[in-house]
């Protein structure tokens, strides 16, 4: 009886533990961190103004999503969901070009710091004046690789609020 005690003292202390290590691990991951743009390095600048090009580039090209499947720097998550979804990123670019109008410039405003994904969040500067606020952000893996991508847009009137006008990515 008294080896049994011993067990259940033991496990208790184990659980006591384990959980304790599971509360304090799951409190410092709070989410992103923001990154000052001082804090961003100038060549992963210059490669994601270059993966920004190639975007833009993308959403006017008759090629659409697919013109990125060649680029080197997707990942396979990417290149699945572009291959899968492709008649969703052809119509949700078709909207996107009639609703922005063309680009006229970008500026990189802003980064965030996940524990696996640095996020760099660029403003687009476009031609419809009705829109308030227009921002390309995209996702670099540990490898610099493209993990995904995100348009947002907010409007002056107030029905749109910060809306991903790119579809999900949908892996089968």
């Amino acid at each position: 009886m008294k080896l049994a005690f011993r067990f259940k003292e033991g496990f208790n202390f184990l659980s006591i533990i384990g959980l304790s290590l599971v509360l304090f691990t799951a409190c410092m991951n709070n989410g992103p961190v923001k990154l000052p743009l001082e804090q961003i390095d100038e060549s992963t600048r210059s490669y994601g103004s270059h993966i920004v090009q190639d975007i833009l580039k993308s959403i006017r090209s008759d090629e659409g999503a697919h013109y990125l499947i060649e680029k080197e720097y997707i990942t396979p998550k990417i290149y699945q969901g572009i291959r899968n979804s492709g008649s969703a990123f052809g119509e949700s670019y078709f909207l996107i070009n009639m609703m922005l109008g063309n680009v006229k410039s970008y500026k990189l405003f802003g980064g965030e710091q996940t524990q696996i994904i640095k996020s760099l969040r660029y403003k687009l500067k476009v031609e419809n004046q009705d829109l308030k606020f227009v921002e390309l952000k995209i996702d670099l893996n540990a490898e610099d690789d493209l993990a995904g991508y995100y348009l947002y847009v907010t409007s002056k009137d107030g029905k749109l609020k910060h809306e991903n006008l790119l579809p999900k990515i949908v892996l089968r």
